[in-house]
């Protein structure tokens, strides 16, 4: 999904706070403090300044007269479609690291299929439960699952999970990808005005890196439990059924 210009232009306006208060260059800040690097298609997490696509994107964002529109254009251009790679269960889908024998967790909206109100409890909570038969039958030696987003502050989006998930999570200062800056964005990838608007206000005012950092509505967190608790939490069986990929709009 591309988001939209106004959703890159509040990144934008803060990374250039930051860099005029802490005297860091703009470029190393946008690498650090926003998320563009992940918008952009590329695949790895290591957020290596001499990516070459980075170093592309820096070159014409240096000599832009419209930054906004740069970063905007460049996410058109280089966005990666992985909606025939990755298999959702409504709003959710995971990633597996045979290294550590863990599962991660991502948001991703579907309009009213990913909703997280009240009257979807139940239909999220069945999303998970196929999710975790799905684990269950191609990773059975899954030892822990996990998750990283400013979702896991709001009680519509804990209510559907283990409280041995949710209680358990840990205050992430981590400021690269959906995971924080997915508050700003609804479902269609346009700006939130109005959260967008007090966060700006907040950031402008700041004199130094902490209390501009605290102008986030919410932290990111970061939870995570043995699978186990998953399993007995949705009474996961393990079951025989075929999931075809599904297009992903939005990840947190």
């Amino acid at each position: 999904m591309n988001y939209s210009k106004e959703f890159f232009k509040i990144q934008i306006e803060f990374a250039e706070k930051i860099a005029s208060i802490t005297g860091k260059s703009i470029e190393g800040v946008l690498l650090e403090y926003t998320c563009l690097y992940k918008r952009f298609g590329i695949q790895n997490w290591s957020f290596n300044k001499n990516e070459l696509v980075w170093q592309e994107f820096l070159k014409e964002f240096r000599i832009s007269k419209n930054k906004t529109s740069t970063v905007y254009e460049f996410q058109i251009k280089h966005a990666e479609n992985k909606s025939e790679k990755e298999v959702f269960f409504g709003c959710f889908r995971y990633e597996y690291s045979a290294d550590e024998k863990d599962v991660r967790i991502h948001f991703s909206s579907h309009g009213e299929s990913g909703s997280l109100g009240k009257a979807n409890i139940e239909k999220r909570k069945e999303d998970l439960r196929l999710m975790c038969v799905d684990i269950k039958n191609k990773y059975p030696e899954t030892k822990t699952i996990s998750g990283i987003s400013w979702l896991f502050n709001i009680d519509a989006c804990k209510r559907i999970f283990p409280p041995r998930f949710t209680d358990n999570a840990k205050v992430l200062e981590w400021y690269r990808s959906l995971a924080i800056w997915g508050q700003f964005s609804d479902s269609k990838g346009n700006i939130r005005p109005e959260t967008a608007e007090k966060f700006k206000i907040c950031f402008l005012k700041q004199g130094n890196l902490s209390d501009l950092l605290s102008c986030f509505p919410y932290k990111v967190l970061a939870p995570s439990t043995k699978i186990e608790n998953f399993y007995k939490f949705y009474e996961t069986k393990k079951e025989v059924f075929d999931i075809s990929p599904s297009k992903n709009t939005k990840e947190g």
